[in-house]
């Protein structure tokens, strides 16, 4: 499973950025739940979710994405997702159930936009 998808994350001021890479579906949901939780565990005020080397999601790999977008609301803080191919953007565009905070096309983006505004 670990060699399908691999989650890391980057503590970056009062922000993470969890990076994902590989495939999401129904074998490797489970790894973004718990690389969330390992995330939020500083109690950041954004999580940056980076999806530029993502390279499949299925039905599984999206009710991940939501399950991720609640527990980040939860612990009170915003997700921000970035690096998305075109595809997913128009797939969770159609969820009326996901709410997308400010997709961003790159990583940079987000963050300069973040802390511009404060």
């Amino acid at each position: 499973m670990d060699d399908l998808l691999q989650a890391h994350s980057v503590q970056f001021e009062d922000d993470v950025i969890l990076f994902l890479a590989g495939e999401l579906d129904i074998a490797t949901a489970p790894l973004v739940h718990q690389a969330a939780v390992a995330a939020l565990a500083s109690a950041p005020q954004r999580v940056y979710l980076d999806l530029t080397s993502l390279t499949f999601c299925d039905t599984t790999g999206l009710h991940a994405l939501k399950r991720l977008n609640r527990t980040v609301r939860t612990a009170g803080a915003v997700l921000r997702i970035v690096g998305m191919r075109p595809r997913l953007r128009r797939t969770l565009a159609r969820l009326q159930s996901f709410s997308l905070a400010s997709p961003y096309a790159a990583l940079s983006d987000s963050i300069l936009t973040c802390h511009l505004a404060r």
